[in-house]
């Protein structure tokens, strides 16, 4: 209103100065009156611009061309419209005046700031992630939203209260609780599953060549939670395989197959059995004479001092029975004579040094007959 009232007064000063200037020349009129056409040149209008600012300086034109006309202006009162151009939260409003003789001025209305509602939790949260609050402008058109990240939920700012404990496989919930900007937030979050606590694999059954074997292992947590592993038939492509005693003839051997199942180890021995013998060198065959047995041609094993053929079987009795005498007929040696004995004697088939000698009386009609 302040405007408008030294508005007015400014432009009634400049009314007075015109009259006043009117009233100078009707009292020293000029010695001689210009010409038509002077006095239309004459008639040109002077102005005056003094520009409104928006400290409140008033901005208006005078216009003279004659007396009468400045009379008239001094009779013109400025009547203002407005018209309003509102404010935003962060943008400033105009409110502009304006008369129908073209005067006008603008003032700034300054933003109207937001409008905040209430703080509210964005996403759902779990012990390891920072907390998301927002919260929205409530003016009608304007979308800001503010966002505030608070700390993790397991820190010290919060208070913490237990609503289900979490079990080996299974979510628990926490309720936390943090004050901020004088609300209280209350965040239930997820908590982690405890996870298995299993303690040593525990041998229920023993794999063997033919059939698998069971581990099993108890959670320390909940003793109704229980892991099995099975233990595959004994081979070589699954375990270590060695043989920790050789088996022989006389005695069975052992053999270790080792399987290692999260840093624990577990064996296992089967017994070795149908060993082999350690047989030497061939021994050849001794024939029999015809008073000496014979020895057949066999292996002898050191450990068990068994005989084998040569097919590796087993020879019980390795005697060949000797082969006795075999004569043939009587042969003369030396012929007797009336004089002197003769000889004979039998020779062995199987070894011409084994003989049987005996003698020939000499010629005589007793022993022999004669003619």
């Amino acid at each position: 209103m302040k405007r408008v009232l030294k508005k007015i007064i400014v432009f009634c000063c400049f009314i007075f100065l015109g009259v006043f200037i009117v009233s100078c020349n009707q009292i020293n009129p000029p010695s001689s009156e210009p010409s038509t056409s002077e006095s239309e040149n004459s008639s040109q209008s002077s102005s005056e611009e003094i520009s409104s600012s928006e400290d409140g300086n008033v901005s208006s034109e005078i216009e003279s061309s004659n007396p009468s006309s400045d009379i008239s202006s001094s009779e013109h009162v400025c009547e203002f419209s407005e018209e309003v151009i509102n404010p935003t939260c962060e943008e400033r409003g105009t409110k502009t005046y304006t008369c129908e003789c073209g005067e006008s001025y603008s003032e700034d209305i300054d933003p109207l700031g937001h409008l905040y509602g209430k703080w509210e939790k964005a996403t759902e949260v779990s012990e390891e992630d920072p907390v998301l609050i927002t919260r929205s402008c409530e003016r009608e058109g304007c979308n800001k939203e503010e966002k505030v990240t608070l700390s993790m939920i397991n820190s010290a700012s919060y208070t913490y209260k237990v609503i289900s404990e979490p079990t080996c496989t299974e979510y628990g919930t926490g309720l936390y609780t943090i004050a901020y900007d004088n609300f209280l937030f209350e965040i239930s979050a997820k908590v982690k599953p405890l996870g298995h606590e299993y303690g040593k694999w525990t041998l229920e059954k023993e794999p063997t060549l033919e059939e698998v074997g069971k581990l099993s292992r108890v959670c320390s947590t909940d003793s109704t939670h229980v892991e099995t592993f099975e233990l595959p038939i004994l081979n070589e492509t699954d375990y270590t395989y060695e043989v920790e005693l050789e088996p022989n003839c006389t005695t069975n051997g052992v053999g270790v197959y080792t399987l290692i199942k999260d840093n624990q180890e577990f064996s296992f021995e089967i017994e070795l059995t149908d060993g082999d013998h350690s047989l030497g060198e061939w021994i050849d065959e001794v024939e029999p004479t015809c008073e000496e047995v014979g020895t057949l041609g066999h292996y002898e094993c050191s450990i068990c001092h068994k005989y084998f053929d040569l097919e590796k079987e087993e020879l019980t009795n390795l005697e060949i029975d000797s082969l006795g005498h075999s004569y043939g007929e009587w042969e003369v040696v030396t012929k007797p004579t009336i004089l002197e004995q003769g000889k004979i004697q039998k020779v062995c088939k199987h070894d011409s040094e084994h003989k049987i000698e005996d003698v020939l009386p000499i010629l005589n009609e007793t022993d022999y007959t004669y003619e």
